[in-house]
């Protein structure tokens, strides 16, 4: 199983969805982590440090999402990285569902499982199209 991390597009975002410590416990585990170049630079994080905890580090936000069964993101993916992902894929980043119904609708003509990061309050809801989103 392939897990993406690409670089976050935003102008204001430093953070990065995984630091080098838990990529090297994803990879202990048997899973493939995939690191878009620099994704970690504004958290002070070197490709060599996520190279060294066994990610593979790729260049370009297509190559990165491409083949990944679950996408890691701090901030929600713009249709174009949507694009970008599989279908079927998984999607773990920080949005508030209600907010940005041009995301949801994007994600679910890709057929995209997500779970979503938005509020203090967790809650399960299953969606038409049998996708369970989580916000907690």
């Amino acid at each position: 199983m392939k897990i993406a991390v690409p670089k976050e597009t935003k102008s204001f975002e430093r953070r990065v969805a995984l630091t080098p410590s838990v990529v090297k416990s994803i990879v202990k585990s048997g899973f493939t982590c995939i690191v878009e170049s620099s994704a970690g630079e504004e958290s002070y994080f070197s490709d060599a440090s996520y190279e060294d905890a066994g990610a593979v580090i790729v260049y370009g936000t297509p190559q990165t999402l491409s083949g990944a069964d679950i996408v890691l993101m701090v901030n929600a993916p713009t249709s174009q990285e949507i694009n970008f992902m599989k279908d079927g894929s998984v999607l773990i980043c920080y949005l508030y569902a209600y907010t940005a119904p041009e995301v949801i609708d994007a994600l679910n003509k890709k057929k995209n499982n997500r779970i979503f990061h938005g509020r203090r309050t967790a809650y399960l809801k299953g969606t038409e199209n049998g996708c369970t989103e989580f916000a907690g």
